[in-house]
C-alpha cells in the first residue's frame, strides 16, 4: 500500500540450512515467491554450489548374546559381539582404500552417533551411521552417494566357533538396518560452479 500511515517491519529472516548450502555468492534471495495462503516460500539461489548431503543409516539390535556382521557392496565386517561398544563398531566399520580387507568401508571417514554404550541390549537400542565417502576401490562397482541399506547376517560361523545373535525367554533377538537420510552427494555434478550450479530453497510456515 501507498498509505504512507503503514510501513513494512520485519518479522522473520529465512535462512538456508548450512548443510544444503554453499557458496559465499550464492546469491540467496535473488528470487522469491511466496504459494497460496502465504505459508510456503521458494527463494532462490542461483550461484549456489550445493554439494549435496551424505549418506546415513540406522541400526537397531536387540540380544542376549551372540555376533553378527554388516555387509554392503560385497565387502563384510568381522564378527561384532552383540555387546560390542560404539567405538568397537566404528573400529570394525573401518577398513581400507583397498578391498577385500576386513571392515565394511574402504574410508576412515564413518561418523557414528549412539545414546546408547553398547551396540545391542535386551532393549532397542539405535546407532546413527554417517558415510562420508561413497565407496571406491577394487571390489566396490559404484561411487554413487545414495548407498543400499547394509546387509545383515545374523547366522555366525560353526567353523571357527562363533555363535549367531540371540536372545533369551523373554527376549527375541532382532537386528534392522534403515535408511534414514539418501546420500545426494554432488547432486549437480562434480564440475557444478557458477552458473552451472544453482539451487531452490522452500519453506514453509509452522506454528512455533
Amino acid at each position: 500500500s501507498n498509505d504512507p500511515t503503514y510501513m513494512w517491519s520485519p518479522e522473520f529472516a529465512l535462512k538456508p540450512n548450512p548443510e544444503h548450502y554453499a557458496g559465499e555468492r550464492a546469491a540467496f534471495g535473488h528470487d522469491v515467491a511466496l504459494g497460496a495462503g502465504g505459508n510456503t516460500a521458494v527463494v532462490g539461489a542461483p550461484y549456489s554450489e550445493n554439494h549435496g548431503v551424505y549418506e546415513q543409516q540406522n541400526i537397531s539390535c536387540v540380544a542376549a548374546g551372540g555376533h553378527f556382521r554388516l555387509g554392503l557392496m560385497n565387502a563384510w565386517t568381522p564378527w561384532v559381539a552383540w555387546n560390542a561398544t560404539i567405538g568397537e563398531l566404528k573400529s570394525a566399520l573401518r577398513g581400507r582404500v583397498y578391498a577385500p580387507v576386513p571392515g565394511l568401508h574402504p574410508s576412515p571417514r564413518i561418523e557414528i552417533a549412539s545414546d546408547d554404550e553398547y551396540v545391542c541390549s535386551n532393549v532397542s537400542t539405535q546407532v546413527r551411521i554417517t558415510f562420508f565417502d561413497p565407496p571406491t576401490g577394487p571390489g566396490f562397482q559404484t561411487s554413487r552417494a545414495d548407498l543400499d541399506p547394509m546387509s545383515i547376517d545374523l547366522t555366525g560361523d560353526y567353523v571357527l566357533g562363533i555363535e549367531g545373535l540371540y536372545g533369551s525367554s523373554s527376549i527375541q533377538a532382532s537386528l534392522s538396518v534403515s535408511e534414514v537420510r539418501r546420500g545426494t552427494a554432488q547432486p549437480l555434478g562434480l564440475d557444478s560452479r557458477g552458473e552451472n550450479a544453482g539451487a531452490a530453497f522452500v519453506f514453509k510456515r509452522v506454528p512455533v
